[in-house]
């Protein structure tokens, strides 16, 4: 993934995961990710929302990002 950070710098790191489902190192506001929140961040598959904002969180020890989506409050 690659992310434009506030202090507008381009970020990139790679999210690893067994499977197709990279959601378990998701969080949606800081609460669990859900299947009903892959409609809040993405528009199609693999297509995120314009300006849709995430703190990421990567570990200097090789595990993987997390990523918290923080969407337009509905």
């Amino acid at each position: 993934m690659r992310m434009r950070t506030d202090e507008e710098t381009s970020e990139q790191f790679t999210l690893r995961h067994a499977s197709d489902d990279p959601s378990k190192n998701f969080l949606m506001w800081g609460e669990n990710f859900t299947e009903n929140d892959w409609k809040r961040i993405e528009t199609g598959k693999n297509q995120l929302w314009p300006n849709l904002r995430a703190t990421v969180w990567v570990c200097d020890d090789g595990d993987n990002p997390v990523v918290d989506w923080q969407p337009a409050k509905d």
